[in-house]
């Protein structure tokens, strides 16, 4: 759908007008065209006989034939303009979307070439390095954001947006460049340049310049910038000259570090839990807790509501933020109920709801979130450790967080996907501790809310397949 192009979608004759034929569950579908936003379909309620395939006269279904010539000639004019979109090379029939595209080659102060194309969505384009030069890096600015690449000789990519890209091109051979690599705090690798082995590396205070070219490091919550490594050395804040500190192989890896700041308090059943040496728990440190005995899994305290990190009894977790854990204790069949630290009942849990959830060990989704002065935060979600000893029939399909400005929005019951105010994330790699975070950032003082959600299929007490989502608590900046 995203290559059907504007004027297409303006046209009554378009994909979208055709669904007003036959309407749509609610009055007003918005779908997603992948590209700037949606297209908004304004449909009549789908309930009229006249427009629907099927009719339903004392309780018994019919084929409803009246309509069907028109469904077959509104399907044939959407399988034929999809078709059409898919393949057309024709910028003339006005149908398929077409994106600007520019690029230059640079070396040093000079520009080598420029060039500017109308191309297709989703087509690719190759850019190779000028005779006589090697590209040491790809600068690409689609969709808002802006990427490095690392040098390579040709660029490929497919279009999605209007897109500029800069190559910035050095005449020194292969066997004159050192391998710049950079790497994140933990080791891994963020980009990598081709760079002429005389080349200045400065090493600052959260900055780092290659030549005169400056690079900022990330800032990273309740962490203290505190030096760079250079080959897994300690350097000082100095200039430097790529050939004189890179390794046999000519790579130099830089990577900044960092010292964690902030603890935080993380109680199991009342106590507190500190680390291996008896020490605070800081800020992306690893917590062990363990449940009681006979315990039927290990929940989370959060604003009053619980929710299951895990239903085994041992749990290891990346310290993000305060948190209360407690043993959850299967007190008999119509109930579960949660003990403090001298072993007196807390709370008992025996709605409907919960023993639903706890009886087949479905997922729970929770949330931890962490506001700063300036209006962003951080959202640590997580969702529960499944057991694997007396494991449940849920499996896990897809995990994330659902967003939104709109205050109407962020209410227990509006707060979903599929309502039109709200955006979502997937988690792509969440941790082996079934956590993952995001950083938000918010825009003209504007309120952001957040909630992580869990998909999951599980087969209930009649063997039937049922597909759905669990959403834990809204947060906030």
């Amino acid at each position: 759908m995203a290559t059907f192009s504007d004027a297409y979608l303006a046209n009554e004759a378009c994909v979208y007008n055709l669904l007003k034929n036959w309407g749509t569950k609610d009055a007003s579908v918005t779908y997603s065209n992948g590209v700037a936003k949606g297209q908004t379909c304004v449909t009549p309620e789908f309930s009229g006989q006249e427009s629907t395939p099927y009719v339903t006269v004392n309780g018994t279904v019919f084929y409803n034939m009246s309509a069907q010539d028109a469904l077959d000639a509104d399907t044939q004019s959407i399988l034929s303009d999809l078709t059409q979109v898919n393949t057309s090379k024709n910028a003339d029939d006005n149908m398929r979307r077409i994106h600007s595209v520019s690029s230059q080659f640079i070396c040093g102060d000079a520009q080598l070439s420029n060039n500017a194309e109308n191309v297709f969505y989703g087509d690719t384009i190759t850019l190779n390095a000028p005779s006589g030069y090697n590209v040491y890096k790809w600068v690409v600015t689609a969709n808002g954001t802006t990427k490095e690449v690392p040098g390579s000789a040709s660029y490929t990519t497919a279009i999605t947006s209007d897109t500029q890209i800069t190559a910035y091109c050095s005449t020194e051979s292969a066997q004159d460049t050192v391998k710049l690599r950079v790497l994140d705090m933990y080791g891994n690798p963020i980009n990598e340049y081709d760079i002429a082995q005389n080349t200045a590396l400065t090493l600052a205070s959260n900055k780092y310049l290659i030549g005169d070219t400056e690079y900022a490091v990330s800032d990273t919550p309740f962490y203290r910038f505190k030096g760079w490594q250079v080959n897994g050395k300690n350097f000082n804040y100095e200039t430097y000259n790529l050939a004189d500190i890179a390794d046999q192989n000519g790579v130099v890896a830089i990577r900044p570090c960092f010292k964690a700041e902030q603890s935080f308090t993380v109680n199991m059943d009342g106590v507190s839990v500190t680390d291996e040496n008896g020490n605070p728990l800081y800020y992306d440190s690893t917590a062990a807790v363990k449940a009681q005995d006979g315990a039927y899994g290990i929940l989370a305290e959060i604003n009053g509501v619980y929710y299951v990190v895990s239903y085994e009894t041992q749990y290891s977790f990346y310290v993000v933020g305060d948190i209360n854990l407690y043993s959850l204790v299967k007190a008999g069949t119509g109930e579960y109920t949660i003990k403090g630290a001298d072993g007196a009942v807390k709370v008992v849990l025996n709605d409907a709801e919960s023993l639903r959830k706890l009886n087949s060990k479905l997922p729970f989704a929770y949330s931890i979130a962490q506001p700063k002065a300036d209006g962003s935060y951080t959202a640590y979600n997580a969702w529960s450790k499944l057991s694997t000893d007396n494991p449940s029939s849920a499996k896990v399909t897809e995990v994330g967080t659902i967003y939104t400005t709109d205050a109407s929005a962020a209410t227990a019951d509006s707060f979903v996907i599929g309502n039109s105010a709200v955006k979502l994330i997937a988690a792509k790699t969440p941790l082996d501790t079934n956590q993952y975070f995001l950083r938000f950032t918010s825009t003209n003082g504007k309120t952001v809310y957040t909630r992580p959600y869990v998909k999951y299929e599980f087969t209930d007490e009649n063997g039937t397949v049922i597909q759905t989502i669990e959403y834990g608590n809204v947060e906030s900046n």
